[in-house]
């Protein structure tokens, strides 16, 4: 037996798994989710697996995942629940993994998710060019971690968008950019939510102002629909070389101020709560798409890049190919 496919199971033991040395193919996946009555530890008698997946598994970082960096045939990795892995798994378990060529990992959320010292482990990897993190937090710093994976060639980034939406895009924004010599491949998915959330935002903004103005001024089309939020100052590479964005372009009249928040309850927002939030945070770009794939384009002349809109249930059925680009 070569390949095992495990699609509904609520329940499973590895022990069995480990009986089969020659596996060279195991993908365990389940849309209620799975939990491992035993820890990860039978999979080091797969000695000639070449690719994994295991999603959708319940505290996954608890189960040793340590284990993983045994498994030195490995050629693909697929990793779900990535939010409790401990933090030397980065540099003690995925760095060893000398032969893997493609890394995806979903749900990377929370404080404890150690993401600087995964992609520090990414970083070293000789062989590994493709890469999908779905679902993660992009937290202040990420760009310059993801700027040391000058390995990476094919890039996809669904961020969680929950809160500071402009600081997640600024970050990946940046971080990108530094790739601009090795990427050849971009995927950034931008949720249905995030952007509904954003036009409403917009919105308020220019309904306050049009309050103020003469009738026949107000009633004009939501500066706001398929924008996003980024943290100035925008940055972008040109030919690599760092320029500033004109702040003055694009735009809107009314200078805002607030770092847009995106979780699906934040739309009932009392008026006071969104007043307090502006005042406090940095100013951000409402940054049209359209306009956000031109400097995307401009900035990453090597690479293929495709901004992707997604309503949330289903980023995670997506990853990045030919066909997509």
């Amino acid at each position: 037996m070569r390949n095992v496919y495990v699609l509904r199971c609520s329940n499973i033991n590895l022990q069995c798994v480990g009986n089969h040395r020659n596996l060279q193919e195991l993908r365990l996946k389940s849309l209620s989710g799975i939990r491992l009555s035993t820890t990860l530890a039978a999979l080091k008698q797969l000695s000639s697996l070449k690719h994994l997946s295991l999603t959708t598994f319940k505290e996954l970082g608890k189960m040793e995942p340590s284990v993983l960096g045994s498994l030195k045939n490995l050629e693909s990795l697929e990793l779900g629940e990535c939010c409790d892995f401990p933090p030397e798994f980065g540099p003690e378990s995925l760095s060893r993994l000398k032969k893997l060529e493609r890394l995806r990992l979903e749900k990377g959320q929370g404080k404890d998710c150690p993401t600087f010292s995964i992609l520090a482990g990414i970083a070293v990897l000789p062989k590994l060019t493709h890469l999908e993190l779905v679902n993660f937090d992009v937290k202040p710093g990420f760009d310059k971690a993801l700027a040391q994976c000058t390995n990476i060639r094919r890039l996809l980034i669904i961020p969680t968008y929950v809160t500071q939406s402009a600081t997640t895009n600024h970050m990946v924004l940046n971080g990108v950019n530094h790739l601009c010599n090795s990427l050849t491949h971009f995927v950034w998915g931008v949720t249905h939510e995030l952007l509904r959330v954003t036009e409403l935002f917009v919105d308020q903004c220019e309904g306050q102002k049009d309050n103020k103005t003469p009738p026949s001024k107000a009633g004009k089309k939501s500066s706001g629909s398929d924008s996003i939020p980024i943290l100035k100052p925008i940055q972008i590479k040109d030919d690599c070389q760092t320029d500033k964005l004109n702040d003055q372009e694009n735009e809107i009249e009314s200078n805002r101020n607030g770092d847009t928040k995106t979780a699906e309850d934040s739309e009932d927002r009392d008026e006071s709560d969104d007043a307090k939030a502006s005042a406090a945070a940095p100013q951000v770009e409402i940054l049209p798409l359209p306009k956000l794939q031109k400097l995307l384009t401009s900035s990453l002349p090597k690479t293929r890049v495709k901004i992707l809109k997604i309503p949330f249930h289903a980023t995670w059925r997506q990853t990045i190919s030919e066909p997509a680009l």
